[in-house]
C-alpha cells in the first residue's frame, strides 16, 4: 500500500448560536468541526518538490517579491531618475552658461 501523510484540520463551521446542529457532537464545541485527509507520501513529495522549484525560477529572476522590497526598488529607481535629471540639467546650465571673451573686458 506504501506510506501515506495524515492532515487533521480544525474549521470554524456554522455559528456558535446553533449549539444542536450535527457538527457540534464531533468534538463537543459549537462551531468546529474536524476533516482528516489522507495523501500518499510520494505523490506530496512530488508535488512539494515541483512547487519548490517554481518558487527558486520566481526567486532568482525576481518576479516574485516582497511589498517591502517593491517599495525599496521603486525608490532606488526614482533616486536614480531624479539623479539623472538633475545631471542633465546642470550639464543645460553649463551649455547655457558662456564665459565672457576678451574683447568684451
Amino acid at each position: 500500500d506504501g506510506e501515506f501523510l495524515v492532515v487533521v484540520e480544525m474549521l470554524g463551521v456554522g455559528a456558535w448560536a446553533n449549539p444542536k446542529s450535527s457538527m457540534v457532537e464531533c468534538l463537543r464545541t459549537p462551531g468546529r468541526t474536524v476533516q482528516i485527509h489522507r495523501f500518499n507520501k510520494a505523490a506530496v513529495e512530488k508535488e512539494f518538490k515541483r512547487r519548490m522549484s517554481i518558487a527558486t525560477v520566481l526567486e532568482t529572476t525576481g518576479m516574485l517579491i516582497s511589498p517591502k522590497m517593491a517599495s525599496q526598488l521603486e525608490r532606488k529607481k526614482r533616486s536614480k531618475e531624479r539623479a539623472k535629471t538633475r545631471k542633465a540639467a546642470a550639464s543645460k546650465a553649463c551649455l547655457l552658461y558662456t564665459s565672457p571673451s576678451p574683447r568684451d573686458s
